[in-house]
């Protein structure tokens, strides 16, 4: 079989940043900074990356142009490491279906934005729960709270995600705790029963989520005629998806 080449450097090198930069660096690297300490958790990432992520990547890269041959069989350098391509081609499995559940949820979504209404904006569908659904929780919280006309000189401070409201007006301390640790919003409830249709437990399976399986099966014929033709296509396709 000959050898496959990449059409251009250029595609290699957007190929490579594709690979290393996924949708789970945009989905979970935000949240994991501000669960770290903000700024703060840039410095550790800058530095296992640069002396750890980076070498490592390099050496697998020179490994497989070195031997031109894949994960597991690159291993007859070293056969007792073996087992690290095998690893490697399980974890790879793995990862691909659940991201390719994650980026089903985002066409998804994709679709649903194109219409007319928003479905996660207001709590008139049909799966909405009428008595525990709010458009926004901040929203309707402040709306309980400020019932009265407004003084020039209050001050609200939402302390936890079940809000107290204090307000100090004149020397004066009122609380007001709003009930709101059984609500959900109207974006919560699209996804829990449109997006996903969760079930009440274990014991009610439900039915196939066509929705969802639709949007599954576009994705993974997707990725299939990305890579079935080999680097040339896949990374012509890499290169206009970073640009």
């Amino acid at each position: 079989m000959a050898r496959q080449r990449w059409g251009r450097r250029i595609e290699f090198f957007l190929t490579t940043i594709g690979f290393s930069v996924g949708v789970g660096d945009l989905w979970r690297f935000p949240f994991l900074v501000m669960k770290n300490g903000g700024g703060a958790f840039l410095i550790p990432i800058v530095i296992f990356n640069v002396l750890g992520a980076m070498p490592i990547v390099y050496l697998e890269m020179i490994m497989g142009q070195y031997s031109q041959s894949g994960a597991v069989s690159v291993w007859r350098v070293c056969p007792i490491f073996k087992g690290v391509g095998y690893g490697t081609v399980i974890a790879t499995f793995l990862f691909s279906i659940y991201y390719a559940v994650i980026i089903c949820w985002m066409l998804l979504y994709f679709v649903y934005s194109l219409f007319p209404k928003l479905p996660w904006a207001s709590c008139d569908n049909e799966w909405n729960i009428r008595e525990t659904c709010i458009v926004d929780r901040v929203a309707d919280a402040t709306s309980n709270v400020t019932a009265t006309t407004s003084p020039a000189n209050v001050t609200s401070v939402l302390t936890t995600l079940v809000p107290t409201f204090s307000t100090m007006l004149n020397n004066a301390t009122f609380s007001y705790d709003v009930e709101l640790e059984k609500s959900e919003t109207a974006a919560e409830q699209f996804f829990k029963y449109k997006a996903l249709m969760l079930s009440e437990g274990l014991e009610e399976l439900g039915g196939v989520n066509w929705p969802v399986f639709g949007c599954l099966v576009a994705i993974e014929a997707l990725c299939f005629f990305c890579i079935f033709k080999g680097v040339k296509l896949s990374g012509k396709v890499c290169s206009c998806l970073n640009m």
